[in-house]
């Protein structure tokens, strides 16, 4: 695949970014797969915190892999749109490619592990790490990983081993000579905002992690914080992807801790699903209501739908059309589990889902 020039930095991209990754310790400069070479760029743009640079990369190119799809919704959670437009990229891995699944996290223990590191779930994130470490042994990007868990953790003798190994570098030599300073200190942590934002969220010592279970350890995360404004998200799209309409209408009050203007078009959508499959009254939290707008497009939906007499693969190019991005049209189509239904003129409309 040939990469385009980049007219903000004037050349192509790529050599610059498997430079940096190589540098990084994501990849070996004798290893490097042409195929992979989106993913790496991908790789590289997360590590930066260039995530509209990201998106805008994976609009381009594609999403080919399962790393590829949770990138982009990383990239997604950190522009504030996961409940807004999780479903204008592919999501053909569903949740596992959300989280990645625990055989895909074996091939890619540093992606699952700055996963659970922006969640704030800190013993995750050094399983993670810890995994990486012995896999791929002692590369710059685990070695700051490590310190970085081990500040948070107030472990100051293996903060200051990984600090030391970090400082013989180059890449995060002046990085780590900073945060050597913050050893003597009362919190071991300075000014790092990032530090100290995770440690804010990050459960007590006595929280116990499941990690083969993403829901359960979101949930719990969220029992113990309320106001982890990314536990949260996340736990959302996972509901989305894996169409449990029921979970979003359970979780749905907790926008209200953290001073949304409006439920997110995605939540509205499964919660309408939730409310005709269960023929309930639709699911709001207290502080916003289902917006009538949305009241009005599920109508015309289940409009289209009716028109096909019911029957999906007739009527999926004009849903494509006019309803591509929401939630209904991945529930009936996209959904791993959604190929092949067919609705029976007067039967209830075939939602996948709990």
């Amino acid at each position: 695949m040939k990469l385009p020039i980049s007219p903000a930095t004037g050349g192509t991209r790529i050599g610059g970014l498997l430079a940096a990754a190589v540098i990084a310790g994501l990849v070996l400069p004798f290893a490097i797969d042409t195929d992979r070479r989106t993913t790496l760029e991908l790789q590289y743009f997360a590590s930066q915190g260039r995530w509209s640079d990201l998106l805008r990369l994976a609009a381009r190119e594609g999403i080919g892999t399962c790393e590829d799809q949770c990138l982009v919704d990383r990239a997604l959670y950190h522009q504030g749109r996961l409940g807004y437009d999780l479903f204008v990229f592919p999501q053909p891995w569903n949740e596992n490619g959300l989280i990645l699944d625990h055989q895909r996290a074996f091939a890619a223990p540093m992606l699952q592990s700055d996963l659970f590191w922006e969640l704030g779930c800190v013993d995750l994130a050094e399983n993670w790490a810890h995994e990486a470490l012995t896999v791929r042994g002692e590369t710059l990007s685990v070695l700051k990983r490590c310190a970085q868990i081990a500040l948070v953790k107030n472990e100051r003798s293996m903060a200051r081993g990984f600090l030391a190994a970090l400082s013989r570098g180059i890449a995060y030599r002046r990085w780590a000579i900073g945060h050597a300073r913050y050893l003597d200190s009362a919190d071991c942590i300075g000014p790092d905002i990032e530090l100290a934002q995770v440690r804010s969220v990050n459960p007590s010592a006595d929280f116990l992690t499941d990690i083969g279970n993403p829901r359960k350890t979101l949930t719990s995360m969220l029992d113990r914080n309320p106001h982890n404004n990314a536990a949260y998200e996340y736990l959302m799209a996972y509901a989305l992807l894996g169409c449990r309409t029921a979970l979003v209408a359970d979780n749905v009050g907790g926008l209200c801790n953290f001073g949304y203007r409006e439920i997110p078009p995605l939540y509205e959508e499964a919660l309408l699903v939730n409310a005709a499959t269960n023929r309930i009254r639709a699911v709001a939290p207290p502080c916003h209501g289902i917006s009538d707008a949305a009241f009005e497009r599920f109508g015309e939906f289940n409009r289209s739908v009716a028109t096909a007499r019911g029957n999906l693969p007739a009527c999926r190019p004009a849903l494509e059309k006019s309803f591509p991005s929401t939630y209904w049209f991945y529930n009936l189509y996209l959904h791993p589990e959604s190929s092949g239904r067919k609705e029976d003129a007067g039967e209830p409309m075939p939602w996948r889902g709990e």
